[in-house]
């Protein structure tokens, strides 16, 4: 398969792959920055979620991070979930749970183009900007998400959270 270099192409991929060709987009996309720019939105309070295309099978969505923003810890509700970074650098913390209680397994740094793939089976991790700089990150989650668990820190609990609004 050749490089993605549109946001255009990757979606036409999308809509006519099945979930096991899914598996390689990935590591093929190569899609400027610039294409994105009319949907790029940071906010200083909290990373922001922008839903690109979402259908029955998939749900592709460009987050970005301000410095020093993150996810909880979380898993995926099942689904599969790919990230490529666009833009500066993504930590990834994996976790996997003893007794209720989140034991990190492995740590690792993602650059601009690079990609990383999760999925409850693997186990479930949280995503931070500590580069200091903003990024940039493309998910591509098969089937969209509608609700995951998510480990609330205070309360040392896991709670699930729900995704009504594919846009938070």
């Amino acid at each position: 398969m050749n490089k993605i270099k549109t946001l255009a192409t990757l979606i036409d991929l999308l809509d006519s792959s099945t979930n096991q060709q899914y598996k390689n987009l990935d590591t093929k996309i190569e899609i400027p920055i610039d294409q994105f720019s009319s949907i790029i939105n940071f906010s200083k309070d909290h990373y922001t979620r922008h839903c690109i295309k979402r259908t029955e099978n998939y749900e592709l969505l460009l987050l970005c991070w301000d410095t020093d923003q993150g996810t909880p810890i979380h898993y995926h509700g099942g689904e599969d979930c790919w990230l490529y970074v666009l833009d500066g650098s993504i930590e990834e913390g994996r976790y996997k749970e003893e007794n209720g209680i989140p034991q990190q397994v492995s740590i690792a740094k993602y650059y601009a183009g690079d990609d990383a793939y999760i999925n409850d089976e693997i186990g479930f991790h949280h995503i931070a900007n500590t580069g200091g700089q903003k990024s940039i990150t493309l998910h591509i989650y098969m089937n969209p998400i509608k609700s995951c668990n998510v480990y609330d820190e205070d309360k040392k609990v896991f709670y699930i959270k729900e995704y009504n609004n594919p846009h938070t």
